[in-house]
């Protein structure tokens, strides 16, 4: 018997999944800074009812870790059946969160209500909240919102009306609703009418 492996055998770490499991993909795809955390927020904000909830359980089980690791630096969320968040639980909440940020960019003020937590404290850790799901995901975006709000853009192209993360002096939420608007400003330019 040979040791030696052929190409389409893979070696058993390849197979395994990432450290951590669910939670530790889900905090990777949120990020840790804080304009990391508000792009993966305005992401979910920007998705289709459809898109939601057209999803396999294992999409939800990733959507609710991703949940739960974006409010992560603020709170964490108290266990059983009870704080399990469906497809219809994130629609909801996404939409809510919406509605407040675009009333925010139109000159309204945002005030977000957020459910009764917990607040424990304890020797020698920092202080969290604990609390269900989505009072806990209410708070992390009351807390981002205080700091990122400025950064938070809607995509000038007519039709588009995604949120985005403003770098710089961006005007588009992609390359592709920027070309499109270039392309339709050229268009005008040089037509022949």
């Amino acid at each position: 018997m040979s040791a030696r492996r052929t190409k389409k055998q893979k070696p058993a770490e390849m197979l395994s999944p990432l450290p951590g499991g669910v939670q530790a993909k889900a905090e990777a795809e949120v990020g840790a800074a804080s304009v990391d955390r508000l792009a993966w927020l305005l992401r979910l904000l920007n998705r289709s009812q459809e898109v939601v909830g057209d999803g396999s359980e294992q999409e939800r089980v990733d959507l609710e870790a991703q949940v739960v690791a974006f409010a992560k630096p603020f709170g964490k969320a108290s266990g059983g059946r009870q704080s399990r968040l469906s497809w219809n639980d994130v629609w909801e909440l996404a939409q809510s969160i919406r509605s407040l940020i675009l009333g925010m960019l139109r000159g309204a003020s945002f005030e977000i209500k957020v459910p009764p937590l917990t607040y424990v404290i304890t020797a020698g850790k920092q202080p969290i909240y604990i609390g269900h799901p989505k009072g806990i995901f209410r708070l992390a975006v009351a807390r981002l919102i205080e700091t990122e709000q400025q950064r938070i853009k809607i995509c000038a192209r007519p039709g588009c009306g995604k949120l985005f993360v403003r770098r710089k002096r961006g005007l588009y939420c992609s390359r592709q609703c920027s070309l499109l608007e270039y392309f339709k400003r050229y268009v005008a330019r040089h037509s022949t009418a």
